[in-house]
């Protein structure tokens, strides 16, 4: 995280760099700023170690931002080198489901990638059988998609710009009608109507910026976890104290952002007394030299592991290192992955060191110790017992009186006496009628 101009979007060309020389995999860059890239990131995308996409290309702001941060990637661009395409196009999964529907003899008689594909009925070519999910076995295999076998990294720049960009959104849906909820300001202006952004939609945009980063996280073959870039503001934290943070839509979670991510690092320019700038990347909590407010920095490495900062110390007027070395030498990514592997191994050998009896890792493929647990188990024993042809009468002693239910007393009831007998009220007859 840094303001502009403090050589985020340089590092991303770094990382890129790193992936490539240490491991020849390729880097996805989803280009989100509207302000564009440093030539370092375009030489590296025309030589092929970075594919871009500038996902406002294709609309759909939630969607387009939510596919994204899992994965997803453009079947097809207008522009390759500008990582444009056409609105709405179609993306990619990185990971491809197969479905396979087997005859009872074993024959795969269908394969598709959906299981709507198996509702009719197919005919084993190898025994004849009519073949339909009610009769045949469904299986499935997944596997990361052969366009994704030689990507490592994913890059993401920024996770503010993703944040304005779905505000924005949800405000021109507001406007016209299709979100419902707290009333926002609204503005006509001859065909076009605009309105405000509402408290509900900062909601929402940050618990969508906490579910981009964990999907993300969790994109299959990954040499090291997804890189976001980020904005920086000031905020407060739970115990009001002010703070600077990644910048993501309103306040509320700046000073949580840093808890979703393993590694979050800042961007700085420093001068030194004599007025010449120093880029430096902070790797834990630091102040600037005009503000006594804490950046939230910090690294998954031990204490005492890393260096407060990396940096290739003052720049002259055109930007390269005074010190004579190759500009981004330290104030790299990729160095920056280097040192903390390193002192992952560090304290691994303190560890061992400690506790030398450690049993280490080991695989156990659970499924198959399972199985074999089962065959070396010795068969169960039949029970000897037999039960009677006849059910056997039971016998009495005749030391030993059989045992009754005892009888429980009842008190006897009351004999009321006799009810009076009531003699039945004749009707007496009414009066004759005759002629007079």
């Amino acid at each position: 995280m840094g303001d502009s101009g403090t050589g985020k979007s340089s590092l991303l060309a770094t990382a890129a760099e790193w992936g490539w020389r240490e491991h020849k995999k390729v880097s996805l860059l989803y280009s989100i700023d509207t302000g564009g890239y440093p030539g370092r990131i375009d030489a590296l995308i025309r030589s092929g170690i970075i594919r871009i996409w500038k996902m406002r290309t294709r609309g759909e702001a939630f969607e387009t931002c939510s596919r994204a941060c899992l994965g997803y990637w453009p079947t097809e661009f207008t522009d390759p080198v500008g990582g444009e395409t056409h609105p709405g196009v179609s993306l990619l999964p990185p990971v491809t489901t197969m479905y396979y529907l087997h005859c009872k003899c074993g024959t795969v008689v269908k394969e598709a990638t959906n299981r709507k594909a198996f509702q009719q009925t197919f005919t084993c070519k190898e025994c004849g059988t009519r073949v339909n999910l009610q009769i045949g076995t469904v299986t499935n295999k997944s596997a990361v998609h052969r366009f994704f076998e030689d990507v490592g990294l994913r890059m993401y720049d920024g996770i503010t710009s993703m944040n304005d960009w779905i505000m924005t959104d949800m405000a021109e849906k507001g406007a016209r009608g299709e979100i419902k909820g707290e009333a926002a300001i609204r503005i006509v202006s001859g065909e076009d109507v605009y309105a405000s952004s509402t408290r509900n939609h900062y909601g929402f945009a940050q618990t969508r910026s906490s579910n981009w980063i964990n999907d993300a996280a969790n994109i299959p073959g990954l040499v090291v976890g997804p890189i976001f870039t980020a904005r920086k503001q000031r905020a407060t934290d739970n115990q009001k104290v002010s703070i600077y943070g990644p910048m993501i839509a309103g306040q509320a979670k700046t000073s949580e952002v840093p808890a979703w991510v393993a590694n979050c690092l800042g961007t700085s320019v420093f001068h030194d007394p004599k007025g010449r700038r120093e880029f430096r990347m902070y790797l834990t909590e630091y102040m600037e030299q005009d503000d006594n407010v804490k950046h939230l920095c910090k690294t998954r490495a031990e204490p005492g592991t890393v260096p407060e900062f990396l940096s290739d110390g003052p720049v002259g007027p055109d930007n390269k290192p005074i010190s004579g070395e190759a500009p981004f030498t330290t104030f790299n990514l990729g160095y920056f992955f280097d040192i903390v592997e390193k002192a992952t191994e560090k304290s691994l050998a303190s560890t061992l060191e400690a506790y030398p009896d450690a049993p280490g890792m080991k695989h156990v493929d659970l499924l198959k110790e399972v199985s074999t647990l089962e065959e070396d188990l010795p068969p169960e024993e039949e029970s000897s017992v037999t039960l009677p042809k006849t059910a056997a009468k039971p016998v009495t002693s005749a030391a030993a009186k059989p045992i009754t239910k005892p009888v429980v007393g009842t008190k006897p009831t009351p004999k009321l006496p006799p009810k009076p007998a009531v003699r039945p009220q004749l009707k007496r007859p009414g009066p004759r009628s005759g002629n007079k």
